[in-house]
């Protein structure tokens, strides 16, 4: 299954987060957060195999100023 994880620098740590599911992990490094939630998703996933999860192929990011 193909998800996207938004990843972001919060302090000293990465964060990151895949929006359809709300499961988020962090990481000392980008690679050590991607693991983490990768781990954290699956997990999710098999605890949860009834869930639907809708991936957002094709999203577009945009950054506003408000």
């Amino acid at each position: 299954m193909k998800l996207i994880v938004f990843l972001w620098r919060e302090g000293d740590k990465w964060v990151a987060y895949e929006h359809t599911t709300g499961v988020s992990s962090q990481g000392e490094t980008e690679e050590e957060a991607i693991r983490n939630i990768k781990e954290a998703l699956k997990l999710y996933l098999e605890e949860n195999h009834n869930t639907t999860v809708y991936p957002l192929e094709g999203v577009k990011v945009v950054s506003l100023e408000v």
